[in-house]
């Protein structure tokens, strides 16, 4: 961070808690930070030194029970993968700025299985 020093920083499998992102970690380095995670696995967020606005959060749904707990993620929303924000724009907010989307896709494992 100290050395390439981005404006907007992209990250996945952050495999943290919200409560546990370290936010005053990246406020003491100039950022803000919007992050979306479960604890275990999965996780993404945005860190940001022009400004967030307009998070989203998994499309816009909440999380929900996979519906074969032994499995975990078989349901696409009950895993934190999405976080977008409007980065940047103009005094106080104001209109412009860039849009950016964190992914974290599931690699899909082998063809013919529930995750693929």
């Amino acid at each position: 961070m100290d050395r390439a020093r981005p404006d907007v920083l992209l990250m996945q499998e952050t495999k943290l808690k919200d409560a546990d992102a370290p936010v005053a970690v990246f406020r003491d380095l100039g950022y803000e930070l919007a992050h979306h995670g479960e604890g275990r696995w999965n996780g993404v967020a945005i860190a940001s030194r022009v400004g967030l606005k307009d998070v989203v959060r998994n499309f816009g749904d909440p999380l929900r029970p996979a519906e074969t707990p032994e499995a975990g993620d078989d349901e696409p929303f009950a895993e934190a993968r999405m976080i977008a924000a409007t980065c940047g724009g103009g005094p106080g907010g104001g209109a412009g700025g860039v849009r950016v989307v964190s992914i974290y896709a599931p690699n899909g494992r082998s063809v013919g299985s529930r995750f693929y």
